[in-house]
């Protein structure tokens, strides 16, 4: 006969119920790790937005830089276009009336300018006036060429080396003398000044060199 043993029954459903804790707990854990990974993934999602959102307000940013740099130099560029012609206008209005390419300077009235072609053997005096445009008026000759270039015992002249002619540098430079310059050392583009026989000075700028002729463009300053 079979008997029952109670002890041994207890033991069992024990063990079945430690058992069930065990996975109990196991879920609690498993769906708490899952919540966890949510909230995380969450999390990430929304940095994820963020970062984007940041990343394109910055792109328009730069993009809105770009165009403000970007117009900011057509308008710049603009001005100084406009300045650039207010400038030329401001210098077409300033510019000497005078018929030679020699510039009058800051001082000293013109009394005559213009185109003198000096032919072989021919002299001029550069004390004529305006009204003379052969620059040959009655009074003591300035300038020769019989085959060079020379003053006339009344004259100096100076060659200035590169150096503008005007009334200033004709005036405050010194080295005048009564020496020639040969036909062969004449260039185009020379600056050359002379005191006169009148004690004016005339500033010279030679344009053209040939054996039969020189041309210059002559500005003489009253005194």
């Amino acid at each position: 006969m079979t008997q029952n043993h109670p002890g041994a029954t207890t033991t069992g459903d024990d063990r079945r119920e430690r058992a069930k804790r065990r996975w109990s707990a196991l879920e609690r854990f498993l769906a708490l790790l899952v919540a966890l990974l949510g909230v995380g993934t969450a999390y990430l999602t929304f940095l994820t937005a963020t970062a984007n959102h940041d990343k394109n307000e910055a792109q328009t940013s730069a993009s809105d830089s770009s165009t403000e740099l970007t117009s900011a130099q057509q308008e710049n560029a603009r001005l100084k276009a406009t300045v650039a012609d207010l400038q030329k206008q401001l210098g077409e209005r300033q510019a000497p009336a005078t018929t030679g390419t020699v510039s009058p300077g800051s001082g000293g009235a013109v009394r005559h300018a213009g185109t003198l072609t000096l032919a072989r053997d021919q002299q001029a005096d550069l004390d004529a006036p305006a009204t003379d445009p052969q620059w040959t008026s009655p009074g003591p000759p300035d300038l020769a060429y019989p085959d060079q270039l020379m003053p006339t015992a009344a004259a100096l002249m100076l060659d200035l080396r590169g150096v503008t002619a005007t009334y200033e540098t004709c005036r405050s430079t010194t080295g005048y003398a009564r020496a020639s310059i040969k036909r062969g050392d004449l260039v185009a583009g020379q600056n050359l000044c002379v005191e006169t026989s009148d004690k004016r000075f005339t500033a010279m700028k030679v344009t053209r060199v040939e054996e039969s002729a020189v041309t210059m463009e002559v500005t003489t300053y009253e005194n």
